[in-house]
């Protein structure tokens, strides 16, 4: 299916939608876009238009509109903390973060990050990966992409607004593992994940969430480089939100 982004330059009137903006038409260009064909424009905030391609042109593409489907966001609300890695890695954790429908993604600058600081770039590249996600996945909703903050600024600010703290560390390897501890404790309506850097989280970090009731959990024997952590959580955090929806039939669903 081909997927485009609504912008601020496109246009919807008379059960149409024209499409101005030069990256989305550069987009149906490439795809090799034909009238007829059909497609699907995301606002990116839950609103989705089933199309057909009526025209394209080099100025402009005026698609007409089947039906539109406006979504809510499944709860609960899930922020996924991930520690300061290199571009390209940190790049795949942002990825997967906007493909399983995540809400959103706190960069943490940890003790042991390999990397300290993150500039306007990053966060304009980060938004244009979220983007390229949604047209590939059909997700409706952009992860909202938090500035980067030390452990324990991000600890108060999230506890200031309401979430619940979940770490995995890997001093807790021996720890309840992440799937049985979210049995044990029915999911909040508000939930963040902690994942460390490749050295882990210091001592003082981790006494830090403990001190708020953080709920310590393990991902398992092995040890994950922090990307991998990062999509293992994002799946879990992903079927939290199918099972609480009712999809399936389990416990979390409650």
């Amino acid at each position: 299916m081909i997927r485009v982004i609504l912008s601020d330059l496109d246009k919807i009137e008379e059960g149409r939608i024209v499409i101005r903006e030069s990256e989305s038409l550069r987009h149906l260009r490439v795809l090799r876009a034909r009238q007829g064909e059909a497609c699907e424009v995301l606002n990116t905030q839950g609103k989705t238009w089933s199309c057909y391609i009526e025209k394209i042109d080099d100025k402009n593409a005026v698609l007409l509109i089947n039906s539109v489907l406006e979504q809510q966001r499944k709860a609960p609300e899930i922020v996924i903390c991930a520690s300061l890695v290199p571009s390209k890695k940190f790049d795949v954790i942002v990825e997967k973060t906007a493909e399983f429908g995540i809400d959103g993604i706190l960069p943490l600058v940890a003790d042991r990050s390999i990397v300290r600081a993150v500039d306007e770039k990053r966060y304009r590249r980060w938004d244009k990966i979220c983007k390229e996600t949604l047209k590939q996945c059909g997700a409706p909703f952009l992860p909202r992409i938090y500035p980067a903050k030390s452990v324990s600024d991000a600890v108060d600010f999230l506890i200031d607004n309401g979430f619940d703290i979940y770490v995995f560390a890997l001093k807790f390897k021996n720890k309840m593992h992440v799937i049985d501890a979210l049995k044990a404790s029915k999911p909040s309506e508000k939930m963040a994940f902690f994942v460390g850097p490749e050295g882990d989280f210091t001592d003082s970090e981790i006494d830090y969430m403990l001190r708020f009731n953080a709920q310590a959990a393990s991902l398992g024997d092995n040890v994950l480089r922090v990307e991998t952590a990062c999509a293992y959580v994002c799946g879990i955090g992903a079927y939290i939100k199918e099972a609480k929806s009712g999809k399936f039939n389990h416990t979390h669903s409650e």
